[in-house]
């Protein structure tokens, strides 16, 4: 949409047709499945504390070309972001679109790319960006994913 000028229709029918997004993109225009990898994450950065989250989910499928020309008139992009935070005894996750600065790292991450900051305190931020979706990354994790259960059986592949 924001390179080309396309409306969000024919935007996924694009990324559809380069492997990009799923026949039933569903989940990922919905923010779902950012939020179910969020959940994932959390409970690997949050162990003891991610029996306790709060989740608010807010997907991309109603942005317009006009939002995104508005946002490019202040130089800004707009990004569906996902966080998660430790917040008075609980995880606090969300999914939501944000207008972003053009200068923000985020910014440039485009396409099927991701990208995820960590941040600690004695390291700061460090950004992790790469492709995140097609049948090449896709693969890579599910082989990921092979590798752990050899090396760590679970009773169950539900919990993966």
């Amino acid at each position: 949409m924001e390179a080309d000028g396309l409306d969000f229709g024919d935007a996924l029918r694009r990324a559809q047709e380069a492997g990009f997004a799923e026949a039933d993109p569903t989940l990922d225009i919905s923010g779902e499945d950012a939020a179910q990898k969020l959940r994932i994450l959390a409970d690997l950065a949050f162990p003891a504390e991610s029996t306790i989250v709060r989740a608010r989910v807010h997907g991309i499928g109603d942005v317009t070309r006009e939002e995104i020309e508005q946002a490019r008139s202040r130089r800004c992009v707009i990004r569906q972001i996902v966080t998660a935070r430790r917040a008075h005894g609980w995880i606090d996750l969300r999914v939501e679109r944000r207008e972003l600065p053009d200068s923000h790292p985020f910014a440039a991450v485009r396409d099927e790319n991701n990208a995820v900051v960590l941040r600690g305190r004695a390291v700061g931020e460090i950004l992790f960006a790469g492709r995140g979706a097609g049948s090449l990354p896709t693969a890579a994790a599910v082989l990921a994913d092979v590798i752990d259960l050899a090396r760590e059986p679970r009773a169950s592949l539900a919990e993966t």
